[in-house]
């Protein structure tokens, strides 16, 4: 600062006129700043909300085109309902909905893939196909 009385209160002055304009043209941009952040931020909320219906209403759209499940589980295996409405005369996996084999019939079911075995043989498939359908 100047020793001079009147320049020092002449650079006061500038100083402090010079700063307030400053100051005022970071608080207009500040303000600025935050009406763009506000109209982005209700343009958001809005975007939101209509994702979220369109989310709902497909999810609703999905339950009602999903068909039934198409297999039955029974003695810790599955069947599978066929279109017809019969049950189909296999036996599927419980784990990987693989299908199941018994050989020649005496041996108990056996998934290839999980190693699951069912608790009877292909002699028993059809009275369990009869409790299958019944169900």
């Amino acid at each position: 600062m100047t020793d001079i009385p009147i320049l020092r209160d002449l650079e006061k002055l500038v100083i402090e006129h010079g700063s307030a304009v400053v100051r005022g043209d970071h608080i207009a941009l500040l303000r600025e700043q935050r009406e763009t952040l506000e109209k982005k931020v209700t343009e958001l909320e809005s975007e939101n909300r209509s994702l979220k219906d369109q989310i709902s209403k497909l999810e609703r759209q999905l339950e009602a085109a999903s068909p039934p499940d198409e297999f039955i589980k029974c003695r810790g295996v599955l069947f599978r309902r066929l279109p017809s409405g019969k049950i189909e005369e296999a036996v599927y996996c419980w784990k990987c909905r693989g299908p199941m084999f018994s050989l020649r019939g005496t041996v108990p079911y056996k998934c290839s893939h999980c190693n699951v075995v069912a608790d009877f043989n292909g002699r028993w498939l059809p009275e369990i196909l009869k409790e299958v359908a019944n169900a």
